[in-house]
């Protein structure tokens, strides 16, 4: 019989969608932290990851927690802002 630990070793499909509406998919556990799934998204899109904001269902979402945390579920989307640095007119 499965147990609380088997359902948090299933895979899952996770988007992470910006704000141009461009989107990428990982597949991950839903105990894998964030911070993970965080810092292979900055270097799948060549950002620094203390550049990004990510968010689910208008939550912040922190590295030391996990999509079981959240109650994310497979399929389901991640919203990512990033800020840009400087600039001049």
């Amino acid at each position: 019989m499965a147990g609380a630990d088997d359902k948090s070793k299933e895979a899952m499909q996770l988007t992470i969608r910006d704000q141009n509406g461009d989107h990428v998919q990982f597949r991950v556990r839903k105990s894998t932290k964030f911070s993970k799934i965080f810092k292979a998204y900055g270097k799948k899109k060549g950002l620094k990851t203390d550049s990004m904001k990510f968010q689910y269902d208008g939550e912040t979402l922190l590295g030391d927690k996990t999509p079981a945390d959240h109650g994310i579920e497979d399929g389901e989307q991640i919203d990512v802002t990033v800020s840009q640095d400087g600039g001049t007119w």
